[in-house]
């Protein structure tokens, strides 16, 4: 059964637990999991004629996906990267050399019951960045 939240007009959440909660499905589905369990489950979420955006780098291969689903439903799917190689090594030799203290850019990290909550605090900019993971809520 949907859950409404309350918080910012703009916002509008909507916590569903399977595909069959959204009715027709929903218009967009964001996957940033990397996971292939996560690839081959996206298209059930989708209404026809909606839009999957990866914005996750995935190793090669279809993980599952059914195109053909893709075909029959009109379905979207948008590939996003935002970075070269040459951004990711350089960072990569930041943290690893001991010259970033990456754990400075967590603002706050909270508990997986909380991850609707840690989507509002970043709306009300509350911070840079969050993390969401199973257990207690934690300072960074």
């Amino acid at each position: 059964m949907p859950r409404s939240l309350s918080g910012p007009p703009s916002v509008g959440l909507t916590i569903v637990e399977t595909p069959k909660d959204l009715g027709d499905g929903a218009d967009v589905v964001f996957d940033a999991s990397g996971q292939s369990a996560v690839a081959c489950e996206l298209l059930p979420w989708l209404r026809v004629a909606g839009t999957a955006v990866i914005v996750v780098a995935y190793k090669p291969g279809l993980h599952g996906l059914d195109l053909f689903s893709v075909m029959f439903a009109e379905t979207t799917i948008i590939g996003t990267r935002i970075y070269q190689r040459g951004d990711i090594d350089a960072a990569i030799d930041l943290v690893t050399s001991g010259r970033l203290d990456a754990h400075r850019l967590i603002s706050k990290i909270f508990p997986l019951n909380e991850a609707v909550a840690a989507l509002y605090s970043l709306h009300r900019g509350e911070g840079m960045k969050v993390l969401i993971q199973p257990g207690q809520a934690r300072s960074a």
